[in-house]
């Protein structure tokens, strides 16, 4: 949940309203950016039977979840996913027994439902991520995609997941440039982490406020410079006319002190 509360602190004119939850499991985080986005329309897909039913059971009475029975890929068609004894380790696997799933490109899915802008396309497919990314390269290229998170290798010896550099040399021509990176994993080394992409255009539209906070301080500090050296010089002024009435004030008092002691004289 960390990464939700990260944008809405750093981006707060950012709303998520539109969301792809791929390899939403049972949900997990389409619970999570829900309880940071209560508005946003979340479509979860899973395509294991056993675990969509699960996810369905869960949000069957949330009108802002759809979940979908479906993988997501390069290539539409089907394809085999093993089924472990942990469903967070399923994945698409090109030989050997498993589940027959259904495998729709992201670009395609988005024409049919018409959906013109994903505001977070999280994407958890067990060494498969790239090749969804590659299913969504026309919303990517057009930028219709504000943030893309997915999961990646960060040493040679992981042989599960696409590396971080490979997702570095596809998605930073498309206009994307790496927002984060979440949830590291691995000991001794690192193995394994969510980076977190973000469109450039979007970016330099919604600029970190904390940057225009500092310079609107850093102008706030000169303009009180300004009046602080100001006031100095009107203190100095100030100072000057009050000595200059107690002169005359003091001379008066004399004047007046000699004109009462000449006219006892003269009487």
């Amino acid at each position: 949940m960390e990464k939700f509360w990260e944008i809405k602190e750093l981006l707060p004119e950012f709303e998520a309203v539109t969301v792809f939850d791929v390899g939403a499991n049972i949900g997990m985080s389409t619970a999570e950016l829900g309880a940071v986005y209560p508005e946003a329309t979340v479509y979860a897909f899973e395509p294991i039977a056993s675990t969509f039913a699960l996810l369905q059971a869960r949000f069957g009475d949330s009108p802002r979840v759809k979940p979908f029975q479906l993988a997501m890929g390069d290539v539409p068609g089907s394809a085999t996913m093993s089924v472990g004894p942990k469903s967070l380790t399923s994945k698409i696997i090109e030989t050997g027994e498993g589940e027959t799933v259904t495998v729709v490109r992201g670009d395609d899915f988005c024409e049919e439902h018409g959906i013109q802008q994903i505001n977070y396309l999280k994407i958890d497919a067990e060494g498969y991520d790239l090749k969804v990314c590659s299913g969504f390269r026309t919303m990517l290229k057009e930028n219709r995609i504000d943030f893309v998170q997915v999961e990646a290798g960060l040493n040679p010896t992981n042989r599960v997941h696409v590396p971080l550099e490979a997702f570095k040399e596809y998605l930073e021509p498309l206009g994307y440039a790496l927002f984060r990176i979440y949830d590291q994993a691995g000991r001794p080394f690192a193995r394994r982490c969510n980076p977190l992409f973000m469109s450039v255009g979007m970016g330099y539209a919604n600029p970190n406020p904390m940057r225009g906070l500092v310079g609107e301080l850093k102008r706030m500090a000169k303009r009180f410079d300004r009046v602080e050296k100001a006031n100095n010089r009107a203190g100095d002024e100030m100072g000057e006319i009050r000595r200059s009435v107690a002169d005359l004030q003091a001379r008066l008092e004399e004047l007046l002190r000699k004109s009462s002691a000449q006219d006892e004289n003269e009487t």
